[in-house]
């Protein structure tokens, strides 16, 4: 009896032993991937002039932290205008001069050297994550403010605006990328319209910037990397032991801790995410959605959890990426129709693989309209189907993804 009790308190000394050196193996490779993260920085070719030393995420939050929130009615106000076209009114003029020195450093801080946004990631999920409300409230004080000023200024506020929410990206959780989508559509308001009144000097400078934004895009795969982490932290708090109140929650995740650990070792090396760049879209979601099959077959629930809400952040990054890219594609139609004093027989570098539709690795559709007076630019969309360039709105999104590009100047209606 007595041998076989000690057998018994052997056999449960090695499996408590065994998984916990498990434990601690995986507990120093979390610490290793959060270091990984860590050392991430996004470094792109400046805009215009020399890149500064600094990181432009960590300057864009100083800035954001000094800029007043809109008041709701205005906020709503100046998307209304921005999205028809309208100047704003004395009351709105005033809340953006008021807002002037943050706007002022917000757009300085994308001249930086690199990005990379620091979060402290050993949280989990009381990981204190930005406020994004903030940073689109300032591009529609920005948008709707350069809306007015010259096609030269006008188009630079535009490409600042869309590097802005780039650089909110790196190490960001990915609801950063949808911010930036927003960002981007938000400045699709004005560039056709500011591109149409710019002269060549400008569209070329315009083609040079917009280029370069569409072609480094940010890491978006960060944000998987990150979300992976907070999953990876929630997974050692519960397999460990020594944060339990007491005897039976130790002996609970004692017995708890195989199938914790089995779940854990699906979240190993988060920095392969990297590789789901914006780059490789569409590739990138199929591979996305591959692995969370993968996990989805593992029976903890907090596998699938983790990343639930991924799939609809990539298909905003992506739609963001074919918002830029379109852009890219009609300034330089633009540039082209200015230089050579007429229409090309197609939009310009419209064949570039890095400006090709992120839902389907092709080239945009498009056409001209019959007078030559527009460009339509199309992608296919989160249908993954071409709709002949319908923007008409479903339950979960707009069959395609429009971008329209006045070619010529509409003549000023006389009044009788």
């Amino acid at each position: 009896m007595a041998l076989v009790v000690a057998v018994l308190l052997l056999a449960a000394a090695g499996y408590v032993t065994y998984f916990e050196l498990a434990y601690r193996e995986r507990a120093r490779g979390f610490d290793e991937d959060v270091a990984t993260l860590r050392r991430l920085h996004w470094e792109r070719p400046p805009l215009r002039g020399v890149a500064g030393d600094g990181n432009a995420a960590a300057e864009a939050w100083a800035a954001l932290a000094r800029f007043a929130p809109l008041n709701p009615s205005v906020r709503e106000s100046l998307a209304e205008r921005l999205y028809y076209g309208q100047p704003a009114n004395e009351p709105e003029r005033a809340a953006i001069a008021q807002r002037q020195p943050a706007l002022r450093a917000l757009r300085e801080a994308t001249e930086q050297g690199w990005a990379f946004t620091d979060l402290e990631v050993e949280r989990g999920a009381q990981m204190r994550a930005p406020d994004y409300r903030a940073a689109v409230d300032a591009a529609l004080c920005l948008l709707v403010d350069a809306k007015n000023a010259s096609p030269t200024e006008c188009l630079r506020v535009a490409a600042d605006v869309i590097r802005l929410g780039q650089d909110l990206v790196p190490g960001a959780p990915l609801e950063a990328a949808t911010v930036s989508m927003r960002l981007t559509s938000l400045a699709s308001r004005i560039v056709p319209r500011c591109a149409l009144d710019a002269d060549l000097a400008t569209l070329r400078r315009s083609v040079h910037e917009f280029n370069l934004l569409a072609t480094h895009a940010p890491p978006t795969g960060a944000g998987i990397e990150l979300q992976d982490l907070v999953t990876s932290q929630r997974l050692r708090d519960d397999a460990a032991i020594s944060n339990k109140g007491s005897l039976g929650l130790v002996a609970q995740t004692i017995l708890t801790r195989p199938a914790l650990l089995n779940t854990w070792g699906q979240f190993d090396h988060p920095s392969r995410s990297r590789k789901l760049t914006p780059a490789r879209y569409p590739d990138t979601t199929l591979e996305w959605r591959r692995e969370q099959d993968y996990r989805a077959k593992s029976s903890p629930p907090l596998a699938a959890a983790g990343t639930k809400d991924v799939l609809d952040r990539l298909h905003d990054d992506m739609r963001g990426q074919a918002l830029l890219r379109m852009l890219a594609i009609g300034v330089a139609t633009l540039a082209e129709k200015a230089y050579k004093g007429k229409l090309p027989t197609r939009p310009s570098n419209l064949d570039e693989l890095e400006l090709a539709d992120p839902y389907r690795g092709g080239m945009f559709n498009w056409r001209f309209a019959p007078n030559g007076a527009e460009l339509t630019l199309w992608s296919i969309g989160e249908d993954y189907k071409d709709d002949d360039g319908s923007s008409e709105w479903t339950d979960a999104a707009p069959v395609d993804i429009v971008l329209r590009f006045a070619l010529t100047k509409t003549a000023p209606r006389q009044q009788l």
